[in-house]
């Protein structure tokens, strides 16, 4: 295989930690390429019948410890069209259906082709051209020791990259090699230091979601660009270490959030099946929840953080709240029923019964939400015992233009009882 000569010398000696599983990308890449099997038929006609030329666009790309692989996407410019190799928003090179392929991504649903053969991930830092790879940077050599993939939070944030390269008045390849990649690898090595499973999990429901909303994704400006980072030999010591604390702590409670969400949708799954069977479950039922248990937690968590449930404030959840968990369970409740319902009979370890799809769904969302619930309660609870023992006469106060955000300040005023209003 050719490969730009990355040898042992120019790795890093602690490589970034794993993501999401060799297993879990093959699984998602040929669960999305069934799913997206009616747009791959339209996109192959469209550009077939739009413009001449072969419809799937090669370009050769550096991937994982230097390796080149053919990178495969719908092609979306006229054949044998002239130009940079950069393409900024307007370029008259690409066809009328290749600016909407471009707008939707739909241009690189064939690159899931690319995470079955293992060229690339679901997510990790997007693959460059061998022209832009400079092993002198350390940068690069901590970026190329992973698998590249299609979506990660630089490339999230940076959906408006041909608006910027169409905006510059010099040269755009150079606008892009000193300014736009520079952003680009410091974003993947602070995204790389702390990657975990969960991380990419959460990447894959913001890259659904701007696909869908862009807005939730707003998008930096050249200033924001090419403003400098400060050094960490400039930041005061104190506050550095506050800083960390601070972020630690953050962290920390997301972290234990996430862990009871997951843990309530684990008991929900296995509940579903022990009901499903009477509470006799056999050994090859055990092996089949065993073998579902992952894919249905990742699934159904990745539906949680797409419905951004976890941006919530525990103790002020309501009935508006609770429609983005219904969405959420629609969503996951559909596609394990597509699952159940197109999955040949050869891989009955993935058709998960559709009783337990139901169960599951009611169980695993309800309890989820639940545990929302049951800590407004106890915060209230705990606030009137407060507001019981505070004797202090009170004021009248009236809130005047502030919509919900004044219901939200009512209700922390009337539980709280150190106030005097």
């Amino acid at each position: 295989m050719s490969t730009i000569p990355l040898t042992d010398r120019d790795r890093i000696d602690s490589p970034p930690p794993a993501g999401l599983p060799r297993s879990a990308d093959v699984f998602l890449a040929a669960f999305g390429l069934i799913l997206g099997l009616p747009l791959l038929v339209i996109c192959t006609i469209a550009v077939a019948l739009t413009s001449p030329g072969p419809v799937i666009f090669r370009q050769r790309r550096v991937g994982r410890r230097g390796a080149f692989f053919m990178l495969l996407k719908f092609r979306t410019m006229w054949a044998d069209a002239p130009g940079l190799l950069m393409t900024g928003e307007g370029d008259s090179r690409v066809t009328p259906i290749g600016r909407l392929l471009r707008k939707t991504r739909l241009d690189e649903l064939p690159a899931l082709i690319n995470v079955l053969l293992g060229d690339l991930s679901l997510v990790g830092p997007r693959p460059e051209i061998p022209r832009f790879v400079d092993l002198g940077n350390p940068l690069w050599r901590l970026a190329l020791q992973v698998r590249p993939g299609l979506t990660d939070p630089v490339t999230l944030i940076l959906r408006n990259e041909e608006s910027l390269l169409a905006s510059v008045d010099g040269n755009p390849e150079t606008f892009y090699r000193d300014v736009l990649q520079p952003y680009k690898l410091r974003g993947y090595a602070r995204y790389l230091e702390q990657r975990t499973w969960w991380s990419d999990i959460e990447v894959l429901g913001r890259t659904a979601l701007a696909m869908v909303r862009p807005s939730s994704v707003p998008p930096p400006s050249i200033a924001d660009l090419s403003r400098p980072r400060p050094e960490a030999a400039e930041v005061a010591p104190d506050t550095e270490q506050s800083s960390r604390a601070g972020a630690w702590r953050r962290v920390n409670l997301r972290d234990i959030q996430y862990l009871f969400d997951l843990l309530v949708l684990a008991a929900a799954f296995a509940f579903a099946y022990l009901l499903r069977f009477d509470f006799q479950t056999d050994a090859g039922e055990v092996r089949h929840l065993a073998t579902q248990l992952p894919w249905v937690l990742a699934l159904q968590f990745g539906a949680l953080l797409l419905a951004r449930v976890h941006r919530f404030i525990w103790r002020y959840v309501g009935m508006r709240e609770g429609g983005r968990f219904v969405n959420a369970a629609i969503w996951s409740g559909g596609i394990l029923l597509a699952l159940r319902l197109f999955v040949p009979d050869g891989f009955q370890q993935w058709r998960i019964p559709i009783s337990i799809i139901f169960m599951d769904t009611l169980l695993g969302f309800g309890g989820v939400f639940s545990l929302r619930v049951a800590r407004r309660i106890a915060y209230e609870r705990s606030r009137r015992g407060l507001v019981s023992r505070n004797t202090a006469p009170r004021r009248r106060v009236l809130l005047l233009g502030a919509g919900q955000a004044g219901v939200l300040a009512a209700r922390e005023i009337l539980g709280r009882g150190d106030l005097d209003i």
